[in-house]
């Protein structure tokens, strides 16, 4: 279905965060953590 329709531009990322926060909720911080980060975990 997202192929069909387009997956860039639909701002899925942003849609869901508006709604956590219309619903009262925090956020998603979308974000990946930095190569540094990953290295220390492994």
């Amino acid at each position: 279905l997202s192929a069909h329709r387009g997956f860039f531009g639909s701002r899925p990322f942003s849609r869901t965060n508006a709604a956590l926060v219309e619903a009262g909720r925090e956020p998603i911080d979308w974000r990946l953590p930095a190569r540094a980060e990953l290295a220390a975990v492994t």
